[in-house]
């Protein structure tokens, strides 16, 4: 849970930002109407990868936990170390960059998924008459410039 929801949360900021403030201002409404499936699926790759790069390190943390102790048996401790404790390990052991090892690899996953997953969201919503997009442009005015 603590790391769905930095992620999911963050995502979901980045894609209403992209959609409702971002590409208005940048594209016309038109273009957007025109590339409307491309921007989705641009908007949902952004939103994913900025979503993992968030959550990112709650996650290096949690596998850490899982794979096995981390307490010495020298410092007259033993078990399996707490989040704290595990999260000290990893920068003190790697530093910063410690905690986004294998991030790459991990926006090959979630960039597409998530650029799928808005997509498809938002497609079936026009599909079922659910899209509120065409009222925001009416109410702002006729769109972004």
């Amino acid at each position: 849970m603590a790391g769905i929801i930095p992620y999911a949360g963050t995502s979901f900021v980045v894609w209403g930002y992209l959609k409702t403030d971002l590409f208005p201002s940048i594209f016309t409404s038109s273009f957007r109407s025109k590339h409307r499936s491309s921007l989705d699926l641009l908007a949902g790759g952004a939103a994913g990868a900025i979503g993992q790069t968030t959550a990112y390190p709650l996650d290096i943390v949690r596998r850490r936990m899982q794979v096995g102790p981390v307490l010495e048996e020298a410092s007259g401790l033993r078990g399996k170390a707490g989040f704290k404790q595990t999260a000290k390990h990893v920068f003190r052991t790697q530093g910063w960059r410690g905690f986004f090892v294998g991030l790459s690899i991990g926006y090959l996953k979630v960039v597409p998924m998530n650029s799928i997953s808005f997509a498809v969201w938002v497609g079936m919503k026009r599909v079922l008459g659910l899209d509120d997009e065409e009222e925001e442009v009416k109410v702002k005015g006729g769109g972004g410039g």
